[in-house]
This record gives C-alpha cells, structure tokens and sequence, in this order.
C-alpha cells in the first residue's frame, strides 16, 4: 500500500460520522474546554449566531400574547352579552370586569382559548413534517427564514384588517389568515429548527449546556415582550402599537438571519439524506397504489424513526425513542394547557389586565431564562464527572466515554416535579389569599400578588426539562438522522398539544366556577405518570457508531 492511500485511508478513518462528530467541526476543542461554560469562546460555535434570532423572534411572538388574552376575554364578554342581555352593554369603552365575571363568560372564554391551542396543535402536527422535509432538503436556514417570513405575513394581516379601506369580507379573510399563519410560525416551530440547528453543530459534551442556554435567551424575548406588550397596550389604549412591534422586530429579525446566520445542515448532508430517502422509495414506485400510499405517508414520515429497531449485539429491539415518545405525549398533554390555564384562571377570578398578565409572564420567563442559562448549565458541568463515575461500563472496547443521559433525566424529572408543585401553589395560595381577605373585609391588593410571584418563581425551576430531553432524543440516533427524529418526537408531542387544550380546557371551563384548582391536581397526576416513563430510558439504547466497538 502507497504511502498517499494509508494517508486517505488516515484522512477517512478522522472524518468518519458518529454520534461525538459534530457536523461542523469545532476547531481546538482542548482549548475551548479551558473556557467557563457561560463563555461563548467555549463553544466556538455558529451556534452562537443563533441567540439573537431566537431571542428576537421569541420577541415578536410574544409581544402581543397578553395583550391577545385580554381581547379575547372582552370580545368573549361582548358577544355573551349581545346575545343574552344587550342592555348591559356600555355603549362605548370596555366591557367591565363585574360583568365578565359571570359563569358563562368565563366558561365561554376558556372554551375559546382552548379552541385556539387546539388550533396550535394541529398546525404543529402538520408544520413539524412539513419543516422537517424541507429543512432536511434545503438547509436549516431557509426554514427559519421560512417560519420568521410567516410571522411577519401574519401581524401584516392583522393590521390590514383595520384598515379602513377594507370591507366586512376580506376583514374576515385577513383575520382567518392572521390565525393560521400565527399557528404556523408559532414559537414552537422555531424552537424545534433551533434545537435541531444547535444539534448539527455542537458536540455531545456541550450539546445540553448550549441547549439550555439557547432556550433560556430565548425566554428572555418572552419575558421582555410579555412586561412590554402589556404596558404599551395599556398606556396607549390602544391593541395596535403591540401587532406593529412585533411586524417591525420579525422584519429586522428576518434581515439578519438572511445575511449573518450561517447554515448549519451543508449540502453533502442534505443529499446523503436525499440518496438514503431515494433508495427506500424505489420499491414504492411499482405500481401506482403504492405510489400513492407512499405520497400520502410522506407527510408522517419523521414517524418511521420512533420504531424499535433489533440491535444485534444486544439480542433486542431498541425501545428507547418509543419511550421517549411516550413520555413527551404524556406530559404535553398534562402540561401543555397549564400557563394558558393559570392566565385564565387570573383573568377570570382576579380581573387580570394586559399588563397585569404581561408583568407575571415576564417575571415568569426572567426566571426560567435564569434558570437555563446559568443554573441548568452549571449543574451540567458540576455533575457531569460524578455521573461519569458512576457509569464506568459505558466504555467502547478501546475504552472512550460512550456517554451517559442520567444527568438529563434525573434533572428533566426534578423540573417537572418543581413546575407542579409551583403551580398548585398559585391556585391554592391565591385563593387561600383571597378567601381570607374577604372574611375580614379588610384589601390586601398587593398580597396575592405576592403569592402569585412567590409561585411563578417555584414554576420557573422548571424550565431544564425541555433543552435536556431534546438531548436526550439526539443521543439516540446517528447524527444525520438526529433532525428527523427531533421532528418524529415533536410530531408525538403536537399530539399532545392538540389533545391537551380540548381535555383539560374542559376540565377547566367546567370547574372554573366551584374548583379552579381542579385542573392543576389533575396536571400534575398526568405529568408524574409521564415523568416515570423517563426511568425506562437505558444508556445501552444510545446510539453507537459502527466502529464504536472495534
């Protein structure tokens, strides 16, 4: 053998793909390890360029949310009264808080809100296969632009519809598109293409911490959106200033990721996946139902990945993406409609406003962002050697780290079990609050709010889970299947989204009334039968490289 083939067949033997091969290389990964790990120097990563795109597009979707609410409950309380007593109707301003806290306003308006996040879930059942295909054909990139140019059509749409040139027709036309295209470009679009961007670029050691971390800037745009947006609307009187914002920061976003953001799935990969795609289709194409069958199961195509596969080496199928799945579906559907339901829970029994809402919300993502950029990540690094420690068999035959995911889950499970805890406090201490307020006839406006603080600082210790199970998710596969399988599992868990809103927005449009804190016991019981699927997930099921073993 010549002296130039053992140096290709050197050169082949370093690029070979596995689960530690990031897609982009990370150059001195020795010296970046000598970096904190709040340092973006540690990551050297394009990674990077994606927090500002998140953050600003968290920005201009949740701008406008608490202003949203607080339409919604006044037009809900508007048309209740047109239909039963239009004599209680003031003749110009708002409707007033005694009467939007009858029964049947409040029942209509969490039904109504429900019929929204049902809306949302079947706009992510669709938009997560959609954007997988089209990501994975075209760059992670262009989806983004995709999902920010939607945002941006959607507040476009919205304020045309006010525009006094147009007639009752295409006002309704506008505002249908305004919802659908919401639904579509809904932040959690974007946070599946961030957790896949950050996926293709970041190695395994570093993938959690920056997912986190990502996460965490992005609630940062939620929580700077939610405080704004609720005083500008309230200051001005006026729903408009809000939908203007949030056109004005998707345009600016849209700008930067067009010029500044690099891409992160090279073209080598997409047609590596387009030639595997090729070849499992040739056997679908003889015959015409076979074609057809094949086109229409295109769209859950993301779904084939979540079957367990027989492991060789093992003797047994591979359950660790169902499990995955399983407990996604589960806690998506117990936790998924919890927020929405504590926000109407404080609408309709404390006459929440807009910057009422908006203040909490903020305070609320100010600590979850706390919580994923700095405490998440510094537990990461702190535990990371003992759990390493305590899992010396997860050695290839020469001896390197295979990795462990034990860290995730006990982390993901400590979340959910804190974000429950602090949510049955908000409905206990606020009504406890109130209750004994109202007996001895005595205002004490500030200490529910306390209370409420109080809780939503319990909840916010919470926000690890999401980052760390994606995590978890991309350690089960090869890396070039990593995106596909995040959109399988997103996929699973828009299921649970679209259920979640239509069971437990029931739940709490029936209940609201005699025991709001129903559907808050009633979370937290779905979401710890979820959590204990977590415990099934084994380190033997990661994903190894073929080579691992020689």
């Amino acid at each position: 053998m010549s002296t130039m083939d053992l140096q290709e067949e050197s050169l082949a033997a370093n690029h070979s793909v596995s689960e530690s091969t990031p897609l982009l290389q990370i150059s001195s990964p020795v010296e970046d390890s000598t970096y904190p790990w709040y340092s973006p120097k540690r990551y050297h990563s394009p990674a990077i360029c994606l927090i500002p795109v998140v953050l600003i597009a968290r920005l201009a979707a949740s701008i406008p949310a608490s202003t949203t609410v607080y339409v919604v409950q006044q037009n809900v309380c508007r048309l209740y009264y047109t239909l039963h007593d239009p004599d209680r109707i003031p003749p110009e301003g708002p409707m007033p808080d005694e009467l939007c806290d009858a029964p049947g306003v409040q029942q209509q308006f969490s039904a109504f809100i429900a019929s929204i996040g049902a809306l949302n879930g079947f706009a992510c059942v669709i938009g997560y296969s959609a954007l997988s295909h089209f990501s994975s054909r075209y760059g992670r990139k262009p989806a983004i632009i995709l999902i920010l140019a939607l945002g941006l059509f959607s507040n476009l749409c919205l304020l045309l519809s006010t525009w006094h040139r147009v007639n009752e027709i295409w006002e309704i036309v506008l505002l249908v598109l305004w919802i659908l295209c919401d639904a579509f470009a809904s932040i959690h679009m974007m946070g599946f293409l961030s957790t896949t961007y950050v996926v293709d670029i970041v190695d395994p050691d570093n993938r959690s911490s920056l997912l986190s971390t990502v996460y965490g800037w992005g609630l940062l745009g939620g929580a700077i959106a939610f405080g704004l947006g609720g005083v500008i609307t309230t200051k001005t009187h006026n729903v408009l200033p809000v939908f203007r914002s949030a056109a004005i920061l998707n345009a600016l976003n849209l700008l930067f990721t067009c010029f500044f953001l690099p891409e992160s799935f090279p073209k080598e990969k997409r047609d590596e996946l387009r030639r595997r795609a090729s070849e499992e289709t040739q056997y679908h194409r003889k015959g015409s139902i076979r074609q057809l069958v094949s086109k229409l199961g295109a769209a859950f195509a993301p779904m084939k990945m979540l079957k367990p596969v027989y492991n060789e080496q093992t003797g047994r199928r591979n359950w660790r993406l169902v499990w995955c799945a399983l407990y996604i579906l589960l806690v998506e559907i117990g936790g998924n409609y919890t927020p929405t339901a504590a926000v109407i829970y404080l609408t309709a029994r404390f006459n929440y406003k807009a910057d009422d809402i908006g203040f909490l919300l903020g305070f609320l993502c100010i600590t979850y962002t706390l919580t994923s950029t700095i405490l998440v990540p510094a537990i990461i690094r702190a535990l990371r050697p003992l759990y390493r420690r305590k899992a010396p068999g997860n050695n290839d035959a020469e001896g390197h780290d295979m990795g462990t995911d034990q860290l995730e889950i006990h982390i993901s499970v400590i979340s959910w079990i804190a974000e429950i805890v602090g949510f049955l406090l908000l409905s206990y201490m606020t009504t406890k609050t109130g209750h004994y307020a109202g007996m001895n006839s005595i205002s004490f406006p500030t200490l529910p709010r306390i209370t409420v603080y109080a809780a939503a600082l319990i909840t916010a210790l919470g926000a690890g889970r999401a980052p760390l199970f994606r995590s978890i998710v991309a350690a089960s596969v090869e890396p070039l299947k990593q995106g596909e399988t995040i959109a399988a599992v997103e996929m699973v868990a828009s299921v649970g989204v679209l259920i979640s809103p239509m069971y437990m927005g029931a739940v709490l449009s029936a209940s609201i009334s005699t025991m709001p804190s129903l559907v808050f016991y009633l979370n937290g019981l779905i979401v710890l039968m979820g959590t204990s699927v977590l415990f099934l997930i084994k380190d033997s099921d990661r994903y190894q490289a073929p080579n691992a073993g020689r």
